[in-house]
């Protein structure tokens, strides 16, 4: 039986693509963080699917994304999604943002 378990691939282990942890969900957004958000404290934000960013900074997705994650000083590239849901996280002081920005809540 210990055979046919390690035999069974699972799907719900994220892949490493083109720089990006890719785990594949329902929509799955585009995730980018600054130095100060590590892979492991943006995970908790985006559960059900993503491609998220490896290196920190935004980096030109390869692919168009249907939604933005964007934590930190990353915040400032949301101009660049203007036709796409942005949701934003810790956003710097007086940081201006688009129409169609989110800000969410930290303490989710």
């Amino acid at each position: 039986m210990l055979a046919v378990l390690l035999l069974v691939p699972t799907t719900d282990v994220p892949k490493v693509r083109h720089g990006y942890v890719v785990k594949e969900g329902v929509d799955g957004p585009h995730v980018f963080h600054d130095a100060e958000w590590t892979i492991k404290s943006v995970l908790p934000y985006v559960k059900d699917g993503y491609r998220l960013a490896i290196e920190p900074g935004f980096h030109p997705p390869d692919e168009p994304p249907k939604s933005v994650w964007l934590f930190g000083t990353c915040v400032e590239s949301a101009y660049r999604f203007t036709n796409v849901p942005v949701a934003v996280v810790s956003p710097p002081e007086f940081c201006m943002l688009p129409p169609n920005a989110l800000i969410v809540d930290v303490a989710k």
